[in-house]
């Protein structure tokens, strides 16, 4: 837990990748499940404790930048 929140900065600036025990995958779609042990959250959303099913809907957020 301790090393989880010290990775806490470094989520937000998105600097977590390179840092040594992370690991990323790529996926359309996606299942959690905390067996009611934990709520899922997404951006500040509680999605619930049951197994939430996430899926990647292409072109469906739009990003914008500074030129």
């Amino acid at each position: 837990r301790a090393s989880l929140l010290r990775l806490v900065p470094h989520l937000r600036r998105g600097t977590h990748v390179a840092r040594e025990g992370v690991r990323t995958m790529q996926a359309q779609r996606i299942r959690i499940a905390t067996r009611g042990r934990s709520p899922v959250v997404a951006d500040t959303t509680n999605l619930g404790s049951e197994p939430v099913d996430l899926t990647v809907v292409p072109g469906a957020l739009a990003i914008v930048r500074p030129a």
